[in-house]
């Protein structure tokens, strides 16, 4: 049986368009063999993305605070159990 490429996923709470640290990151990950899914949040005024690796944006309801923290979890939670 062929084996399946490492994965990595990387969870970041701000836009993704506007985190290039994470994004050296997740392209140093996918340069050493890994498959990256990075994982963040859509602002209504995020610009286009466009990466070498998988992205998820979410739309959250909140987007300060406690219960921002919470959905964003719980979000994030539900997306590990059940994709990727």
């Amino acid at each position: 049986m062929p084996s399946r490429p490492m994965r990595a996923i990387v969870s970041v709470t701000n836009d993704l368009a506007t985190d290039n640290r994470v994004h050296r990151t997740c392209t140093v990950l996918r340069e050493l063999g890994y498959e990256v899914l990075m994982v963040g949040r859509k602002l209504p005024n995020s610009p286009p993305l466009e990466r070498p690796y998988a992205t998820k944006r979410m739309r959250l309801l909140f987007r300060t605070g406690a219960v921002f923290y919470a959905e964003y979890n719980v979000r994030l939670f539900l997306l590990l159990l059940f994709s990727w």
